[in-house]
């Protein structure tokens, strides 16, 4: 073998001859084969392999790739720019790469670093708080440790270093929470897995023992033969075993008590019956005292005079004698003794007038008593309240009683405009004054610190006010109501001008669009001191863009305690010589309320004033003029005036004595009712039509600073719609 042989084979090529005198050469370790030297063997004989072998520089790719390398084994997240320009000043791996993009590339390492450095620090938190809640679980899982405090576990655990790991007070204060939250809930399923077995077994023990099964067995006694039985099971007070005990007491004494039960069942039943029947007697003797009752009147004849008295309708109800039966005997009564039957009956009120609903409804109307809150347009509120849902507090304090309402939830349940309005109305239910105003309270967070819905909200009640034909409307609101509130009560005060910006820009629009006439009353609130006088300057400041007067509405609280009374009669103070004053008096409170409002607030208008019937009070208001603004649906609903039937309402008194007076709506949209269906009820109280125009043009004669052309020319409207009515 040549030497040339000798040197190929000694590498993993091999040389081979074919049967022509041709050389190949073959690979047995890559198992390539090829006719010419490879390269590797003519560089070991010392030949030149033909192939340039110098290495091929860098590309910027693997230039950039080693420098991040070098860059990477050092940096951490507290490098900067400086430092890393120093290092590199000395490190080849930096040669050939441009300063712009190391810049880049210790970017990418440092956002690299800190988000190691975060994710360690959370999992650091996440141990140190997993560390902590194992500790407070070990040495408080006791149920007598339940009602361990923070403070006092942080007197006890202080030194541990679970405790220490955490060093947000906010934080450890959570966790400790949590826990204590947890095992409370582990303990009160454990005790209510063995509540079923525990009852089992003292119903069974109270209805064998013979100590604990008498009657008159006093709860002291089967408390110490329980304790002797080991039945308590150290409980302090015993809530359990003493709830068990009663309801087997109770189920003892229910056959007796059943007896009982039947005999005043019977004995109330009758006095009902009795009741109704003399209600409905005195009906008969009130239309026979009014000469429309004769010893020829027939039953349809008395049905017709009746046919919406509640007496009637009572009587039909009850299950003993039947009203016709009682009319037989008060017509033969009638006939034996004459007039003296119904001796002594005031006689019934003349029938209510018969008109059609159409002509109220035509009929131009003046209303100086409506709530601008309480007019709010349904669909306006409820895509407000769509819209900013998840803004709305999940409960709001009433200033009136402190207790809270729910709100975010109550107005999430309400899928469609329906359920949005039985929950923010109340119809014509009787719920008395102060659950009526927590109504409020559920829907005003939907305005609240949104001025462009309280704009389109005004904008909107006139378009309303055009519907019902109200031609001059003063419409009152506390712009304090409308802004957004915080914990600690509005959050901004200064806003309250914004508020009554908004209307006063919806209102300009909605008159301008629709034609009515429509001023503002401002309101101080009764429980707000705070706010009246800020309210009072707003009015004042207002005035020549429709604010005409200022209220103290929502209770009447003030009219007792004199520090409300001061910072209210500041307000007035301020107000009265440019603008007209009326005060919410004698609706839930004492008539005497209406000679204070008189005389503290130099109030020349009252709102609701119905209790002041039949007092110094109201005649001193009937001397002075002062006017009333009735209110008859919400005066029902709230309790302030409570009867049977529309003609015992005392609002029938103020026409009779003529006592300067008007009818209102109140809250429209509260009470699902209008001022057309106001004036429909006044005619169920046996007023007419020319009672409906005096008390129409007493509003306009008692309107706050109403131009004397526009009064004038308002008046006249309304005279010639009635006159057309009574053909006058």
């Amino acid at each position: 073998m040549s030497e040339g042989e000798k040197l190929v084979n000694s590498t993993a090529w091999k040389q081979y001859r074919i049967w022509d005198g041709r050389i190949f050469y073959h690979n047995k370790e890559t198992k390539v084969s090829c006719w010419s030297m490879p390269p590797d063997l003519r560089k070991l004989r010392g030949e030149s392999t033909g192939l340039d072998d110098r290495p091929l520089p860098d590309t910027s790719t693997e230039r950039r790739n080693a420098f991040q390398e070098f860059l990477e084994e050092r940096i951490d997240a507290s490098w900067d720019w400086r430092r890393v320009q120093q290092v590199a000043q000395s490190a080849p791996q930096a040669s050939g790469v441009s300063e712009q993009v190391q810049r880049q590339v210790f970017a990418e390492l440092l956002s690299m670093a800190l988000r190691k450095s975060e994710a360690q620090a959370r999992a650091k938190a996440r141990n140190a708080a997993v560390a902590l809640e194992r500790l407070i679980e070990e040495r408080f899982s006791d149920p007598d440790a339940l009602g361990t405090s923070y403070e006092e576990a942080a007197r006890i655990l202080g030194d541990e270093e679970a405790w220490t790991l955490i060093k947000s007070e906010v934080r450890r204060d959570e966790v400790f929470q949590n826990v204590m939250e947890r095992l409370e809930d582990k303990h009160q399923r454990a005790r209510a897995e063995k509540r079923t077995a525990r009852v089992v077994r003292l119903q069974r023990l109270m209805a064998t023992d013979p100590d604990l099964k008498r009657a008159r067995t006093r709860w002291k006694d089967a408390a110490a033969v329980l304790a002797r039985r080991d039945e308590l099971q150290e409980e302090d007070p015993p809530m359990e075993a003493m709830r068990v005990w009663t309801s087997m007491r109770e189920l003892r004494l229910a056959s007796a008590k059943d007896i009982d039960l039947k005999s005043k069942v019977q004995n109330e039943f009758y006095r009902d019956e009795r009741k109704r029947r003399d209600a409905f007697v005195l009906a008969m003797k009130e239309q026979a005292a009014a000469e429309r009752f004769t010893m020829h009147t027939s039953w349809a004849q008395l049905e017709e005079m009746l046919f919406a008295d509640q007496r009637l309708l009572g009587m039909r109800e009850g299950e003993g004698a039947t009203a016709m039966e009682l009319f037989d005997e008060f017509l033969e009564e009638l006939k034996l003794k004459g007039p003296e039957a119904y001796a002594g009956v005031e006689p019934a009120p003349p029938p209510a007038v018969q008109v059609p609903k159409e002509v109220l409804f035509k009929a131009p109307k003046v209303e100086v008593h409506v709530h601008l809150d309480g007019s709010f347009d349904s669909e306006v509120l409820f895509r407000a309240a769509q819209k900013h849902l998840e803004e709305l507090p999940v409960q709001v304090r009433t200033p009136w009683d402190g207790k809270m309402l729910e709100v975010r939830e109550a107005i999430r349940k309400c899928k469609d405009l329906a359920q949005f309005k039985s929950l923010v109305t109340v119809g014509k239910d009787v719920l008395g004054l102060f659950p009526i105003l927590d109504c409020f309270y559920v829907f005003l967070p939907i305005v609240r610190g949104r001025f462009e819905v309280l704009e389109e909200l005004s904008y909107e009640f006139c378009r309303e006010r055009k519907a019902q034909n109200i031609i001059y409307t003063e419409v009152r609101y506390s712009p304090f109501e409308f802004l957004k509130q915080c914990e600690d009560g509005i959050a901004d005060e200064s806003q309250a001008e914004e508020a009554v910006k908004a209307v006063c820009c919806g209102l300009e629009r909605g008159q301008k669009d629709f034609g009515v006439l429509v001023r503002q009353i401002l309101c101080c609130i009764a429980a707000q001191p705070s706010w009246s006088q800020k309210t009072a300057q707003l009015a004042v400041q207002y005035a020549e863009r429709g604010v005409v007067g200022l209220d103290i509405a929502s209770g009447e609280m003030h009219f007792e305690d004199a520090a409300l009374q001061a910072a209210h009669r500041q307000a007035t103070d301020l107000a009265k010589h440019a603008l007209g004053v009326t005060v919410h008096a004698a609706e839930a409170g004492p008539g005497g309320n209406v000679q204070q409002a008189l005389d503290l607030y130099s109030a020349s208008r009252i709102g609701h004033g119905y209790r002041c019937l039949d007092t110094e009070a109201y005649e001193a208001a009937k001397a002075k003029g002062t006017h009333f603004e009735l209110c008859p649906s919400s005066s029902v609903s709230t309790q302030a005036v409570q009867l049977k039937h529309w003609s015992e309402h005392p609002i029938r008194r103020f026409f009779q004595d003529r006592t300067s007076c008007s009818i209102n709506s109140d809250d429209p949209a509260i009470f699902q009712c209008s001022l057309t269906d106001e004036l429909a009820l006044c005619l169920e109280m046996g007023l007419t039509l020319q009672d409906l125009r005096w008390m129409t043009l007493e509003a306009l004669k008692h309107s706050f600073n109403l131009e004397a052309h526009l009064k004038e020319s308002l008046a006249e409207t309304v005279t010639a719609f009635y006159d057309r009515q009574t053909g006058a």
